[in-house]
């Protein structure tokens, strides 16, 4: 047998994938042969043999030279995704869908409106989501650094898709939500028929697409707690930059600590990962301490 050979995953030039399992010898000719397995669909067989020659020669296809078989690698699961072909009329409904995202610089966060601030201050939807993004994405390091079992990926995915909701109508003032739960449902009906709209160019990933916004709106992950967590921690650290607190929030008037206290520091008790848990506790300690209320100091933080 050729020593060289190696056993796994292969891709045929044409775009199918193989397994070779081992190598035998013809009863007759003695030729080298390797016993392989399709991994894709087949109904005449799932086992194989070609002589071992075919799996390390060479062929000319479309103009050039290449490997009859290329080696992949040895991979867990069974079954090997197929690529898929993506063509023109898929990829023109991409460049819509990114069109229509432009969208998303020009609409104002308008439930920030009545805690005071101004509709020349207030942050776009883009510019929410690429702070709790980024965000998402630190904190989830340091989850996973610390030993949480947490999908990262799948977070900040999460964060950067849950407001696409509001594209086309804008925001609805939390304060209103809660105190109309009717209006929170209609509120919820335009973001779904926004979501599958904008979801609706993206052809086999929709289903994705619309995944991340129901975990978002309605699972109990830890990543949809995490996510909601730092979706709320971007509006806190917004207003901290506004200087919010000595701005707008004066007297008995202040609902600020009723609202963080209930729907942001208390979210990470619902965490199940213990690790995940602790980092999160953390976090909002560390921010509750060194920055809550305290205003936006950037020459001090600079100069620290």
């Amino acid at each position: 047998m050729d020593e060289t050979f190696k056993l796994g995953i292969y891709r045929h030039y044409k775009g199918k994938f193989y397994r070779a399992h081992f190598v035998a010898r013809h009863s007759e000719t003695l030729d080298e042969m390797v016993v392989y397995e399709t991994l894709y669909e087949n109904d005449l067989s799932k086992f194989w043999t070609r002589p071992l020659k075919d799996f390390t020669n060479e062929v000319e296809y479309e103009g050039r030279i290449v490997p009859h078989y290329e080696y992949i690698g040895e991979v867990e699961n069974k079954m090997v995704k197929q690529p898929a072909i993506i063509d023109g009329a898929e990829m023109t409904a991409l460049v819509k869908l990114m069109s229509i995202l432009q969208l998303s610089k020009e609409m104002p966060l308008t439930g920030y409106l009545p805690s005071g601030i101004k509709l020349s201050e207030t942050a776009t939807l883009a510019e929410h989501h690429y702070t709790a993004a980024l965000n998402a994405i630190l904190l989830g390091e340091k989850i996973v650094r610390a030993g949480g079992n947490l999908d990262v990926n799948k977070l900040v995915r999460m964060v950067m898709v849950h407001d696409l909701g509001e594209l086309f109508g804008g925001d609805i003032a939390g304060p209103l939500n809660r105190k109309y739960p009717d209006l929170r449902e209609y509120k919820d009906k335009i973001a779904e028929r926004a979501i599958d709209l904008l979801g609706g160019y993206l052809g086999e990933e929709k289903s994705k697409f619309r995944e991340w916004y129901e975990e978002f709106e309605h699972g109990a992950t830890d990543e949809a707690i995490v996510g909601k967590i730092m979706d709320q921690m971007d509006h806190q650290f917004f207003l901290e930059h506004h200087n919010a607190q000595t701005r707008y929030f004066v007297g008995d008037e202040d609902y600020r600590d009723k609202f963080t206290t209930e729907h942001v520091f208390g979210l990470f008790e619902k965490i199940c990962d213990p690790a995940t848990k602790r980092v999160v506790a953390d976090f909002l300690s560390a921010f509750k301490t060194d920055l809550y209320k305290k205003g936006f100091k950037s020459a001090s933080l600079l100069m620290e």
